[in-house]
């Protein structure tokens, strides 16, 4: 017991350093276009992935770069498939949540605290090419990004008012397309409806990530890590444009810690946005 257990610490500690290996590997690129390129690789691999950790996605891609659906062992045969006979794992890090119960001053048998403790194990899922069996249920046709994006622009407008953000549009913004005010968006009028839906993700990110934080990040990097948030939304849902690759070159000559920290806010903030849109959609559906 003592030796799996040990084995098992090995792997968590085995997949954290390949995690840290794919940022230092980042940080250490010299040319920034092939730093954009790379970068670009990541986040549509996030965009693939957005249920994930971000460490998680890059294990898969690292391990699997064809994946597109993932599961376990056992959800797979829930879903009456089957992995095939030989096919390896693909090893990602699952968080476990214990509830510990205590008694607190003064000792009484009614009052206890609950308290979840997360820690991580090493699993393995497999993506769908690596089953056989029945096809999978068809995705609901009640959601649709509409055409050029347009419907999503809509879904992103709701999931604002939701939020108690408001959407205005003016011709009076002059050079900006949008403007994030902190609890409020103007997009300029006449826009096309892909580059509203494009704005108007870049400036929900700026919402989520820089009015609220107070962590004070010079301009630079906030316009990379909204433009980073709104390529991983739009690309989520098939809205990718492959021959226009965004310049992060704000993010650039940073170390991996660093890297690392702003990659977590920039899936923290898509994975937000995405499940927002996904809660006023379903809601529309019901």
């Amino acid at each position: 017991m003592k030796v799996y257990k040990h084995q098992k610490a090995q792997d968590q500690k085995q997949l954290r350093r390949e995690i840290r290996t794919i940022f230092e590997r980042l940080s250490s690129l010299t040319d920034d276009v092939a730093f954009s390129v790379e970068i670009n690789k990541w986040l549509t691999t996030q965009a693939q992935f957005h249920h994930y950790s971000l460490g998680n996605a890059m294990l898969i891609f690292v391990q699997y770069p064809k994946a597109t659906k993932v599961a376990g062992y056992k959800t797979w045969q829930k879903l009456r498939r089957q992995v095939k006979r030989g096919e390896q794992g693909i090893r990602i890090l699952a968080p476990v949540v214990v509830k510990h119960s205590f008694k607190v001053e003064p000792v009484s048998d009614e009052e206890q605290v609950i308290e979840k403790v997360i820690f991580f194990k090493t699993v393995s899922v497999f993506d769908i090419s690596q089953t056989s069996g029945e096809p999978l249920p068809e995705t609901p046709q009640w959601f649709s990004v509409g055409e050029d994006g347009a419907d999503l622009a809509c879904f992103l407008k709701e999931a604002c008012r939701v939020e108690g953000i408001s959407v205005s549009e003016s011709d009076e913004l002059g050079g900006p397309k949008g403007i994030s005010h902190g609890g409020s968006i103007t997009l300029a009028a006449g826009l096309s409806p892909l580059t509203r839906t494009e704005v108007l993700a870049h400036e929900l990110a700026h919402e989520l990530l820089h009015h609220h934080q107070g962590d004070n990040l010079p301009r630079n990097i906030c316009e990379a890590e909204a433009a980073a948030t709104a390529f991983v939304v739009l690309a989520h849902y098939g809205l990718d444009d492959d021959s226009k690759v965004p310049n992060y070159i704000a993010l650039w000559n940073a170390n991996s810690i660093l890297l690392e920290e702003r990659f977590e806010r920039i899936a923290g903030a898509a994975r937000r946005i995405i499940r927002m849109v996904e809660r006023v959609t379903f809601s529309d559906a019901v």
